[in-house]
């Protein structure tokens, strides 16, 4: 992805006419009224309309794209603004006609996200869907277009709320044609504007979330206007569903997977029934799906597998019917970066010591682990939910995180274990002690080495996802009980994505692990300059110890990275966001603030590095380095 334009705060000596501003490249025309009614504003550094009309200004470069881009503003509503509002637009024709696709806020409507065409002067709503949002505020309204086929998938998103996502197929849907920025009504404004180009360069990323419905085996179900083909997808979740932000207690069905191909994907699941009288839970693994929930009887209640890798997104297809509808966070990676990418699995080794496992292909970069601690082939399930995710890149870049909770006792007994010096580590789950340990020892031709620390004579299973060709690091960073930022350096060059991961626990002594079944996981996507936090999304289970009914909760956020919910309500305890992105790293910040500081460790990817080290040189414009 290259930046076109921006990010431009307008910034002038004197009230301009945009007409005029900046001097030289890019310049404007327009879809909706004329450039003397958009002032630009030197004493609020803003774009500003002066009258009471609908203004659209589209950009006139020869960089601007026409085929895959993404426009982004920072615009203001008013207090009741009807769906006259700042608005970000793209694919406007040329010409001055009113041709164009558009992202604006119809407040006060219940469905205030409104995603729209024009189309020589009709207006079509496309697609209107409630995300929270209401009163007058600075929004960040996104708008990008991808495709210039028989499908034109479209993304509409303001804040950091959930996208709303449509494919126009109608014959009159617009398939080229420059973004733009618009503002109607009397005062209002855009300010940081920016262009992307959404070329599938480098290391591409995004995360998000799917919802899959109740539809029979068979139905599909797609994510769009990712910008870019993906090679690999990560997903993780609960049984918890919807747009906005959501906490509490509930029975908790939770799981991890990924895919690099229609055959070539796998999945751990795991489930807490709440409020039972005696703990049951569950745990399942499969490496025919890539999405699965669990009964609270530990039956499996909803397969899903990847149907296609898209041009613009990926596709799920339902195996086996989900029983409700389920909400997906995903984090898709791609680009030319990223060279080779597999899964598999191995056994525990017979004994301790260095073990060699892997038949790849091609030396990886990079290795992600996931088990429940099962033994037998998959698919397949056993009582108690005993999962761990961890990675590593080097002997000296790893991290785990591992839960568990018996089944059939009649006080809950879990535990939480988080180390950044092993990459494997499974606990026992009547004492939570970590009987699985693994260090990471290095890469070779088609393999990897790890050191097995502990074993027992389970020979449990464990999956992974080898990747090569981009950058990889793995790291981990302490949580705040205060609001002063969290930096964190030293990567190769700017990460396009991290995956977090948390027991919401300070760091663990090897070997030991502490009371109360806690799992934080969640990533943002950062590709453009003047919003380098895109999208980031969140999940986080708890499973109170001691309790004599299970006492199990879950939350999903749309506005975090991290989050640490109570023990006893599931209520938010504290929230991580990501605050910037940096060339060599990212900042990240405590939105609500911890009672005690939490141990994080994170996956970060990005571009190959350029020769020395340095990030590949990107298009300047207009003073602005991305």
């Amino acid at each position: 992805m290259a930046q076109v334009f921006g990010p431009d705060t307008f910034t002038v000596g004197v009230d301009t006419n945009i007409d005029a501003y900046p001097a030289g490249d890019p310049d404007y025309a327009y879809n909706l009224g004329a450039g003397a009614s958009l002032t630009v504003n030197a004493a609020n550094d803003r774009v500003q309309d002066t009258d009471a009309d609908d203004r659209t200004a589209r950009v006139i470069d020869a960089a601007a794209p026409t085929a895959t881009q993404e426009a982004i503003l920072d615009g203001d509503n008013a207090a009741s603004p009807g769906e006259d509002s700042a608005w970000v637009t793209t694919r406007n024709a040329s010409g001055g006609t009113t041709d164009l696709y558009l992202c604006l806020m119809s407040d006060p409507a219940a469905s205030e996200v409104l995603l729209g065409r024009w189309d020589a002067g009709v207006f079509t709503s496309l697609l209107t869907t409630d995300r929270g949002l209401a009163g007058a505020a600075t929004r960040r309204f996104r708008m990008r277009a991808i495709g210039t086929g028989a499908r034109v998938a479209l993304e509409a998103q303001i804040d950091n709320t959930r996208p709303a996502v449509f494919t126009d197929t109608a014959a009159n849907r617009k398939t080229s044609g420059p973004p733009g920025l618009g503002a109607g009504d009397l005062n209002l404004w855009v300010d940081n504007y920016s262009v992307d180009d959404l070329a599938a360069t480098g290391c591409m990323a995004r995360c998000g979330t799917l919802t899959i419905g109740t539809g029979a085996a068979g139905t599909t179900y797609r994510v769009e206007a990712l910008g870019f083909q993906p090679k690999v997808v990560i997903l993780w979740w609960t049984n918890r569903n919807g747009n906005l932000n959501a906490a509490g207690d509930a029975d908790v069905s939770s799981g991890f997977g990924v895919a690099v191909s229609t055959t070539d994907r796998r999945a751990i699941a795991w489930q807490d029934d709440h409020a039972a009288a005696d703990m049951a839970t569950d745990s399942y693994h499969s490496d025919a799906a890539c999405v699965a929930t669990l009964t609270i009887a530990g039956a499996v209640d909803g397969l899903a597998d990847l149907s296609s890798l898209d041009v613009d997104g990926f596709t799920l297809v339902v195996d086996d019917a989900f029983s409700a509808a389920i909400s997906i966070n995903y984090l898709a990676l791609g680009g030319a970066d990223l060279t080779n990418m597999a899964t598999g699995v191995f056994n525990e080794p017979g004994a301790t010591g260095n073990h060699t496992e892997g038949a790849l292909g091609f030396t990886p970069d990079f290795v992600m682990f996931f088990s429940t601690g099962i033994g037998a082939a998959p698919p397949g399930a056993k009582v108690h939910a005993t999962p761990m995710i961890g990675a590593a890149t080097s002997s000296t870049q790893r991290g785990v995180t591992a839960i568990s909770s018996e089944d059939a006792v009649a006080a809950a007994d879990t535990y939480r274990y988080s180390l950044s010096s092993e990459c494997i580590a499974i606990l026992e789950a009547a004492t939570g002690t970590p009987d699985y340990r693994e260090d990471f020892v290095s890469f070779g031709s088609g393999t990897f080495t790890l050191n097995c620390i502990e074993r027992t004579a389970g020979a449990r299973r464990v999956h992974y996802l080898a990747m090569a060709g981009g950058a990889y690091q793995v790291g981990n960073l302490l949580t705040k009980t205060d609001g002063t930022d969290i930096a964190v350096t030293g990567l190769q060059n700017r990460p396009r994505a991290v995956f977090f991961a948390s027991h919401c626990a300070a760091e663990d002594t090897a070997n030991a692990s502490v009371a109360e079944a806690k799992f934080s996981m969640g990533a943002f996507d950062s590709q453009s300059a003047i919003d380098p936090a895109r999208n980031r999304v969140c999940r986080c289970t708890k499973h109170e110890d001691a309790s004599l009914a299970a006492d199990t909760g879950d939350a999903m956020r749309f506005d975090a990275v991290y989050a640490n919910i109570l023990v006893t309500t599931a209520a938010i305890d504290a929230l991580m966001d990501i605050k910037s992105v940096e060339a060599t790293g990212f900042t990240c910040v405590m939105d609500d603030v911890e009672t005690a500081a939490s141990f994080v460790w994170w996956m970060a990817f990005g571009d190959e590095p350029a020769a020395g080290g340095a990030e590949p040189p990107r298009r300047m414009l207009l003073g602005v380095g991305v």
